[in-house]
């Protein structure tokens, strides 16, 4: 899209600055006039305006040509279905993609499952890249690679990043059960076989929703999450901040999660529910 525009701005330009010479006339004999009936010899910004049937004018708006071109770059990605809804229903998705190719792949994405919408399913479930539009899921992996909470409830809201110090694709996501919103983490190494999820910690519900995850250089892990009480029908809700660094020799599993900071993140006028985080590189 950048380079779409680019172009049209190029030709643009050019279009603004091919003026013909004035061409001079003598005095007292008439103005010519070209086949456009436009007058020669007077500037640019002096000459009558074109017959309207002698311009070619595009009408169409500036936003809907703008919202074709990012149309034309978009595809549908379908979901395999997992063996537990037995369904391609998915929601939440998220994709985590490493510096060179991890394991048959550069990009993973995580997703849960919502047959009917239903969240008895919505457990997370892991899927690898073939193309950016090709999505299977990885050899050797049966969907969902989280089983539904044993003591009742319901899982949602996966989030995902790359750990650079240990080389491994780490998953955030959280169950609620018993009156909690418990965020929950795992690993793995190879895309086949994760770790046994471990508590990193929980906020009474409904006030930790849709984690968002970044892993910086450091290892310094950003979680950004959404306290909204009352849940869906809630009508105000807030943003805080937790992180957490593991030691050199340990794993996010192990990590301790600092207390929550508020965030300054508001939109006026409406109520934040889910939300994404992207790290982008400094200039």
């Amino acid at each position: 899209m950048r380079r779409r525009i680019a172009i049209f701005a190029i030709v643009l330009l050019a279009g603004c600055t091919d003026h013909s010479t004035p061409t001079a006339t003598r005095a007292g004999a008439p103005a010519a006039q070209d086949q456009t009936g436009v007058i020669q010899g007077k500037p640019a910004d002096t000459r009558p305006m074109m017959p309207t049937n002698a311009m070619d004018v595009d009408t169409t708006p500036v936003l809907a040509r703008i919202e074709a071109m990012v149309a034309s770059s978009l595809a549908a990605v379908p979901i395999p279905p997992d063996a537990f809804s037995q369904a391609s229903d998915a929601v939440h998705p998220d994709v985590a993609c490493a510096p060179a190719v991890w394991n048959g792949s550069r990009c993973w994405a995580t997703y849960t499952p919502y047959a009917g919408s239903n969240a008895m399913v919505e457990n997370p479930s892991f899927l690898i890249a073939r193309t950016e539009a090709q999505w299977t899921t990885p050899p050797g992996v049966t969907n969902p690679v989280v089983p539904s909470p044993a003591g009742g409830g319901y899982n949602s809201d996966p989030d995902q990043a790359f750990d650079p110090g240990s080389n491994r694709l780490v998953t955030f996501y959280r169950e609620v059960s018993g009156g909690f919103n418990k965020i929950y983490v795992m690993s793995t190494g190879d895309g086949q076989r994760w770790t046994v999820p471990q508590l990193a910690f929980k906020e009474p519900n409904h006030n930790a929703v849709s984690p968002a995850v970044v892993i910086g250089a450091d290892r310094v892990a950003r979680m950004w999450y959404v306290e909204t009480g009352g849940g869906c029908g809630t009508s105000q809700s807030r943003v805080h901040l937790r992180t957490a660094q593991p030691s050199p020799d340990q794993t996010f599993e192990e990590a301790a999660w600092s207390p929550a900071s508020d965030v300054d993140l508001v939109q006026p006028g409406s109520v934040i529910w889910h939300m994404d985080v992207i790290a982008l590189r400094r200039r």
